[in-house]
């Protein structure tokens, strides 16, 4: 009782990485470290952090390059926004993905007048049919407790956000990772609500009950998916899944071909039809 304790935050690079390390000292003692470093293989988190680290990384790369180039300041919108406006013609900066895997509902509401450059400027929406009665029970429903709750499936949104495919152990892929829609920020909301077919071609039979999707943002030359561990067995990063839940299950055989139409609403892929092209 009576001590003080002093804390002291600092930013150190750590592999390419900008890291808070913080120190803390009781009374008038030499300060220490919160936490040891180690060479042991890092954490999940850790994994997570640093691929969110190289997503910064491509973002602050194109807006430096895009100032340069333009000669004109940032406008930060979305989760980057600050309180100070700025006049004139920007470059304008943001953050179009939410951590639940779906669109932020301010996407598209940008200050494109203004825009010499919009970073990034759009996002290739890709994804893959997946078999999972789990996933598809946790939004429709035809029974509970013994009762037909089947009518209530006419209220219930196939939109699901926060999907995290390791948490539902009957999970199967049913395609590969196809393109289903780009979108493209520069161009507003309307072009994206207007519907696109994609295929996907099938690999094992089964009946999807979803489409699992997530997003790969695109930086000049570079493109940074939002789900490294699907798209070429990366790391993990902040950023879950979502899906369109579909009902009912789309039945489909190895060789077969997925055909959807696509468009993206309120920050959602939705898919508005489904056909299978058969092998035979």
């Amino acid at each position: 009782s009576g001590d003080v304790v002093h804390l002291k935050a600092s930013v150190a690079p750590d592999g390419g990485i900008d890291v808070l390390r913080l120190a803390y000292r009781i009374n008038e003692a030499p300060y220490e470290a919160t936490a040891a470093v180690s060479d042991d293989a890092p954490s999940a988190d850790d994994v997570e952090r640093a691929n969110d680290g190289v997503y910064a990384a491509a973002h602050a790369r194109a807006v430096q390059r895009a100032c340069t180039e333009t000669d004109a300041p940032v406008c930060e919108c979305g989760l980057f926004a600050g309180s100070t406006p700025t006049p004139g013609q920007v470059v304008v900066s943001h953050a179009p993905v939410e951590a639940s895997g779906l669109l932020r509902p301010d996407a598209f509401d940008l200050p494109l007048a203004r825009a010499v450059r919009v970073v990034p400027r759009a996002a290739t929406c890709v994804g893959r049919l997946v078999a999972s009665p789990s996933l598809r029970r946790a939004y429709f429903c035809d029974e509970a407790l013994g009762f037909d709750v089947g009518p209530l499936n006419a209220f219930a949104s196939p939109i699901a956000r926060d999907v995290d495919p390791r948490a539902f152990a009957d999970l199967a892929y049913l395609t590969a990772t196809a393109v289903l829609r780009r979108v493209d920020f520069a161009g507003g909301a309307d072009p994206a609500a207007v519907p696109e077919a994609c295929s996907l071609d099938v690999a094992a039979t089964g009946v999807a009950d979803a489409l699992l999707y997530w997003w790969r943002l695109g930086y000049d030359g570079e493109s940074v998916s939002t789900r490294p561990d699907l798209d070429g067995g990366g790391p993990l990063s902040h950023w879950r899944c979502a899906a369109c839940v579909l009902r009912p299950g789309l039945s489909v055989s190895a060789g077969d071909t997925a055909r959807l139409a696509c468009a993206v609403r309120f920050g959602c892929l939705e898919v508005l039809s489904a056909e299978v092209l058969s092998s035979e």
